[in-house]
Formats: structure tokens, C-alpha cells, sequence
């Protein structure tokens, strides 16, 4: 079999597809192996001469900034009417269906993704998170998706995540994600830019100009001022509303609030100790830094 279901301590549960026996992803298909086939199959994609690649673990922002880098490719700050998730190379999408050029997001490991984007020196945006934000509105999505119908608590979720037992192995995975894509950074041979969440959110407009320098679009100081006011969270969340693919509970949003620093909302002081020396054994040796707070 190639379907779990993960129970939590307090005896909730959501029920997860195996990929290569530990990989743990979301339950996208009816038949569980169709999952697995399909991300198995993602290595030897068939990419084109044009295609874009944005990649970034979940709920680290990828809606928004697939949304900012349609828009800079369209040329308008007009919302995109569809989902990310056309492009996205582990979802069940007619990708060949998309016109050029196509926005190819994934949440995978390094090594699921596709061998041309390494092997091409494809261009690519990678985009972080810091992971206490990032397992917050972890929870929240797993409490929402009506897939998932996990109903635990933040405590039970947390530990759970820790252990590699949700959606992309958690934060367990998470942090493996981080150390990956860290070690291919270091290597300094492929032309990958970084975007970090929170710079995102306090520096919008210099970070947009940012993507359409490293991307190549010409993009006048107009249409990145245009880009930068229609992306805003707030307006994204009402834009997008009726256009997110994953089915959702009754008054949930894929865009819950998109602040930094809302896990001081969360987490206890005893979850924060707890989490902070998980996050310290696994990343305290990574070049990639995050920040948890605005800036003073």
C-alpha cells in the first residue's frame, strides 16, 4: 500500500500518500500510486526552451510569488485566473496544455525535480521561509484542507511535523529541504535566485525589481510599482479567492495572513524551547539564515 494514516498523540489523524516508501505527500489522486508514478516520473519532466522554475517548501509563499512573476511575464499587474497549481509538477495538471512560457512551481526535494533545471543550468527562483512562521501556517493548512480534515492541535500538529509525518515530511522535511538546497547553493553553478518571505513583505517593490533583473523581463518602473500594489496580501486573498484548486473547508483561505512573526500567536514558551533546539541541531551549519521578527 502507498496511503497512510498518520495519527497524532491526542488520536487525530489525516490520511498521507507514500512516495518511495517514506516521502510523504499529499493524498492528490483517488489512486494513491498514481501519486507516486507521477512524482517519480517528474525527474525526466520534459522541460521547454522557456520554461520559468519556482521552487519553495510548503507555505512559504509560492501562490505569491508565482502570482508576481505571471504578472512580470504577462506584462500587466492583472490577476492571473487560475491557480499555481496548473504548473505545479507534482498536481494532477494538463502541464503541456499551458502556454509558453510556463510558471513551474514545486514543493519537492532537490532530488525529485526535474535533471534538465540542474543539468541545463536552468534559471530558477527559490523561496524561504522562516520555519516557525512556516509550521504555523503549516497547521492552519492542514486544519483547512478538506483532504486533509486533520483535526489536532497546534501541539500534536507540531510534534507530528517534527517526526516527518505530514504533507512533505513536515518540518522534518523541511529542514532537509533547507540543507539541500544550502549545499546546491554553495556549489555557486546554477543561476538560482533567492527570495526570502519576510524581505517579500517588508521590501516589496525592491525584491520584484530584483526577480525582473534576474529573470530578464523588461519591466518599466510602472508596471513593478502596478505588480507590487496588486500583489499585495490582502488584495491577493480577496483576488484569488474563488480561484484556489485545493478544496477547502467553509471560511478557509490558502491566504490566512501572511505576517511575520504570527508564531508568537502560536507557540508556548515550552513549544518555542521545544522547537528552537530541533531547528538548532538541524540548521545551526547552514549558510541560509532566517528571521522571525520585522525589522526594528
Amino acid at each position: 500500500m502507498t496511503t497512510v494514516t498518520e495519527v497524532d498523540a491526542g488520536g487525530a489523524s489525516m490520511t498521507i500518500t507514500l512516495v518511495d516508501g517514506d516521502y510523504h505527500m499529499p493524498p492528490f489522486d483517488p489512486n494513491p500510486k498514481d501519486t507516486e508514478k507521477r512524482v517519480k516520473a517528474v525527474p525526466e519532466f520534459k522541460c521547454r526552451p522557456d520554461d520559468v522554475f519556482l521552487f519553495s517548501a510548503i507555505k512559504s509563499g509560492t501562490h505569491w510569488v508565482w502570482e508576481i512573476v505571471s504578472m512580470l511575464y504577462n506584462g500587466r499587474a492583472e490577476t492571473i485566473q487560475k491557480s499555481k497549481v496548473t504548473g505545479m509538477l507534482e498536481f494532477p495538471s494538463d502541464k503541456e496544455a499551458e502556454p509558453s512560457p510556463r510558471i513551474l512551481n514545486s514543493h519537492l526535494k532537490p532530488k525529485y525535480l526535474p535533471k534538465a533545471v540542474f543539468q541545463e543550468k536552468r534559471k530558477a527562483v527559490l523561496v524561504l521561509r522562516n520555519p516557525k512562521d512556516v509550521v504555523v501556517s503549516y497547521f492552519f493548512h492542514a486544519k483547512g484542507n478538506a483532504i486533509l480534515n486533520y483535526e489536532g492541535t497546534f501541539e500534536n500538529f507540531l510534534k507530528m511535523s517534527m517526526e516527518g509525518r505530514v504533507e512533505y515530511n513536515g518540518m522534518l522535511g523541511f529542514v532537509e529541504y533547507v540543507r539541500d538546497w544550502d549545499k546546491i547553493l554553495k556549489e555557486k553553478k546554477y543561476p538560482i535566485h533567492v527570495v526570502f518571505y519576510e524581505d517579500l513583505q517588508e521590501n516589496g517593490l525592491v525584491e520584484i525589481k530584483k526577480l525582473a533583473k534576474f529573470l530578464e523581463v523588461k519591466a518599466s518602473d510602472e508596471l513593478l510599482k502596478a505588480v507590487f500594489d496588486k500583489c499585495r496580501f490582502e488584495i491577493m486573498k480577496l483576488d484569488k479567492k474563488d480561484l484556489q484548486a485545493v478544496p477547502l473547508k467553509k471560511d478557509f483561505s490558502l491566504f490566512r495572513k501572511g505576517k511575520i512573526g504570527d508564531w508568537n500567536n502560536t507557540f508556548t514558551d515550552a513549544q518555542k524551547k521545544m522547537y528552537e533546539a530541533f531547528l538548532a541541531e538541524k540548521l545551526d551549519d547552514c549558510t541560509l539564515k532566517f528571521r522571525y521578527e520585522y525589522k526594528k
